[in-house]
């Protein structure tokens, strides 16, 4: 799989509707945002678009010369492409890769949509006869060009749109969350936001207006704001399909399932045209994501213990590992992961400290576990945990994966200062959870949240990914092959 993108240019905008028709009835494709553009300087911008194209700007400049005299609009259209067959074009300086299934495309919606030539006998290969090389659309050859066009319209780059492809579920590129539960609901209690008039129930949105034949109202909508606010593939036409192909256990095409997603509120967040079919079939229970924005504490803080004053004082190297956004906080039964070089004395430093709470009956134990693994545990008198402490003097306790002795030299020696304590620098913070999540994701689906807090991050991951290689004996090429 991999990501390319389409551009309705100005003369293609009168057929967007059938044009994205056919990128959605192409089984190599699925839609996965469109954006539209006003152009200030369409000469400046086509430029840009074919900075990294293998043929020479003068070349470009005869082809594209068309678009300068029409609308300054596009649409752009980003895809996974499912299965790509890709091919070598063109040789020496102008080799370059390219996907069948884009040029295929590419070709049939030109030979449909594309002006007509005057001479109706004429023909230039590969379109059929009559059909002119004023084309309405473009389409990527590889997936660089696709980064590189998202940079020129000032898109977010791959990265973000990869960032949920190896979690079990859909989630869509647009949210952002930190953690998730499935939960049964009933869909009376959900509701849906509707731009300009926030969350109403859904019999009061234009969708389920819409399923009972007002459809007037979703279409204005819909076309009101596409391409700003709605970027999605809604088109009436879509919901025909689904109204008409629904299917409550419906499974993506690529495998993964598909529930309804809901914030805090019960506002969902995605699943709006599913919802409202199931509405109006009289369905109630349906099963949902609930998504909350960070990780929060599960109840009240209990801070028997003052951490800032543990570690302002504490004379040795350390860094405190996935530190949460409530430190210095803490609730009962928390614990800490702290990297040190010097597991002893740190366990030493910690019994000294433990002094200081002698009369208020905390029990600090210590607990060696593996080389280089030791817990100290606080327990209140005659109650369960309260707190641990977590020392690690190396990161050999993953168990898919192996990593070097190292890579603990390097977090120590680049930590910085947060919240007044020490933890590993940006690119090392993002490289402990994400092997964390790939070592315990299976087993611990919470470990979700590490994922979700790298791909918060997108600018850091080819750094990542090149500590990881260097210092693990993970390979991964990107962050959707995390599980391989």
């Amino acid at each position: 799989m991999r990501y390319d993108n389409f551009i309705i240019w100005g003369n293609g905008l009168r057929f967007v509707p059938q044009i994205i028709e056919m990128i959605r009835n192409d089984h190599h494709f699925h839609i996965v945002m469109m954006k539209s553009f006003q152009i200030d300087n369409m000469e400046e911008c086509i430029k840009e678009i074919y900075g990294c194209d293998p043929y020479p700007w003068e070349h470009l400049v005869a082809k594209t010369r068309y678009l300068l005299n029409g609308p300054k609009e596009m649409v752009f259209v980003l895809v996974k492409n499912m299965n790509p067959r890709e091919m070598i074009k063109d040789k020496a300086e102008f080799e370059h890769v390219e996907c069948e299934n884009v040029v295929n495309l590419k070709i049939k919606i030109r030979n449909e949509f594309n002006p007509r030539f005057k001479e109706s006998f004429k023909q230039i290969q590969p379109l059929n006869v009559g059909v002119s090389h004023e084309h309405c659309i473009h389409g990527s050859d590889y997936e660089g060009q696709t980064e590189h066009i998202l940079q020129v319209l000032n898109l977010n780059s791959l990265n973000y749109y990869k960032r949920y492809d190896a979690l079990e579920y859909y989630f869509p590129y647009h949210l952002n969350f930190g953690s998730y539960t499935v939960v049964d609901m009933n869909l009376d209690d959900l509701r849906a936001n509707v731009i300009g008039k926030g969350a109403v129930s859904l019999m009061d949105t234009p969708h389920f207006h819409y399923l009972q034949g007002k459809k007037e109202e979703y279409i204005q909508y819909f076309y009101k704001h596409f391409g700003t606010n709605l970027c999605e593939d809604h088109f009436p036409e879509a919901f025909d399909y689904l109204i008409q192909n629904f299917n409550p256990n419906y499974v993506r095409s690529d495998g993964k399932k598909s529930h309804f997603i809901v914030n805090e509120k019960n506002i969902i967040l995605d699943g709006v045209h599913r919802a409202v079919i199931l509405r109006d079939r009289e369905i109630s229970q349906v099963q949902c994501i609930q998504l909350s924005d960070q990780e929060k504490p599960a109840s009240n803080f209990s801070n028997l213990i003052d951490l800032q004053d543990y570690f302002e004082n504490c004379p040795h190297e350390y860094c405190i590992m996935k530190m949460n956004e409530y430190f210095p906080n803490y609730c009962n039964y928390s614990d800490l992961d702290i990297l040190c070089l010097d597991i002893n004395a740190m366990v030493a430093y910690t019994k000294e400290f433990s002094r200081k709470y002698e009369s208020r009956k905390l029990k600090f134990v210590v607990n060696p576990l593996e080389r280089g693994h030791v817990h100290v545990d606080v327990y209140p008198e005659g109650k369960g945990l309260n707190f641990k402490f977590d020392f690690v003097d190396n990161l050999q306790t993953y168990k898919t994966f192996s990593v070097d002795d190292v890579l603990v030299g390097k977090v120590i020696e680049s930590k910085v200062i947060k919240n007044n304590v020490f933890v590993p620098n940006t690119i090392y913070d993002l490289t402990i959870r994400y092997m964390e999540y790939v070592d315990q994701a299976k087993e611990r689906p919470d470990k979700v949240k590490h994922y979700v807090f790298v791909n918060q991050h997108t600018d850091y991951i080819d750094e990542l990914l090149n500590v990881v290689k260097k210092h693990s004996s993970i390979y991964p090429r990107s962050l959707e092959v995390a599980h391989s």
